[in-house]
């Protein structure tokens, strides 16, 4: 389910936290286009939620919750970028 605006900017505020305040960085994108991209994100995550399932062997998909199977894409995406 697509998220909120209340939620993207919620998601944004984490976001500069993590980004940008906890790593001294400088800031190279405004609170316009964090929100941007991750309301882009988020739709392309609900676009693409049946593919993305279906990645997922089936042994697995059939027993690991929704929260679960999300927090491994986080962690996927999170440990490409160096960030775990």
């Amino acid at each position: 389910m697509a998220m909120t605006a209340a939620e993207i900017k919620a998601a944004g505020k984490q976001f500069v936290r993590k980004a940008f305040l906890e790593t001294n960085a400088t800031a190279n994108l405004t609170t316009t286009e964090i929100e941007a991209l991750i309301a882009d994100l988020d739709a392309y995550l609900d676009a693409n939620a049946a593919a993305i399932n279906t990645a997922i062997r089936a042994s697995v998909r059939a027993k690991a919750t929704t929260p679960q199977k999300a927090l491994g894409m986080a962690y996927c995406a999170l440990r490409r970028a160096g960030v775990v």
